[in-house]
């Protein structure tokens, strides 16, 4: 039974060393790659052993917060949104959430973040968005190919919006689209190719009034767009 007990104090004294690690990392204003205190001068800041170091830092190794490595030390990794998006996944999927309001979230972020693309895009993103649509149509019934060229051209939308934040919140909410909806919508499509064809057609008609810059034509072609998948 004291055995249990050791073990148990010891597990949360290490995740309260890790939380006290990650806030450490907020308050110093480590950037990703930036390397952080050696193992022995966090064991001497914190009044600890450095096993006890080396633990909380692998836990937030394991959430993808630090890496280490042979002569390099530990570092700050960049934020992941995709991994992100898929810890979520598992999340929500767990959680049982409706679908229905991701989709919800997704629109209302990325109805904002077309106002800002429309004024901010680049003309070498646009030329990348104009490619993306090229390449819709070569794709024949190629759904996996359709699905990567989708992503990357709602990606491009937030990219372009020139808005950090709004850029990693909505990344997250593409990955979780891309991992759980996106089975269901084409999953219910009994004409999968013609559902292909709207979609390029629909991509083609945003890129178009983008590339006008028509936000209220844009505007309704996209709210169009997402709520045909998110009623399907």
């Amino acid at each position: 039974m004291s055995g249990r007990k050791t073990t148990r104090r010891r597990n949360i004294h290490s995740d309260l060393l890790a939380e006290k690690l990650r806030q450490d990392v907020i308050r110093r204003g480590y950037k990703p790659g930036d390397k952080i205190s050696t193992e022995t001068e966090l064991a001497e800041r914190y009044g600890v052993s450095r096993a006890k170091i080396r633990e909380a830092t692998s836990a937030l190794c394991s959430r993808g917060i630090l890496s280490r490595g042979p002569r390099v030390g530990t570092v700050v990794n960049p934020v992941d949104p995709e991994k992100i998006g898929r810890d979520l996944a598992l999340s929500f999927h767990l959680a049982d959430y409706e679908l229905a309001d991701a989709l919800e979230a997704r629109m209302m972020i990325e109805m904002v973040v077309l106002k800002l693309a429309i004024k901010r895009i680049t003309v070498p993103q646009l030329q990348r968005m104009g490619e993306l649509v090229v390449a819709m149509t070569l794709t024949g019934e190629d759904f996996a190919k359709m699905e990567e060229l989708d992503l990357r051209f709602h990606l491009l939308l937030l990219e372009a919006c020139g808005n950090k934040t709004l850029r990693f919140f909505g990344g997250i909410l593409q990955e979780l689209f891309q991992r759980s909806a996106r089975n269901t919508y084409w999953n219910a499509q009994q004409d999968k190719q013609q559902a292909i064809q709207i979609s390029i057609r629909e991509h083609r008609e945003i890129y178009e009034a983008v590339k006008n810059e028509n936000a209220e034509q844009a505007e309704q072609l996209l709210r169009k767009h997402l709520k045909r998948l998110v009623l399907a």
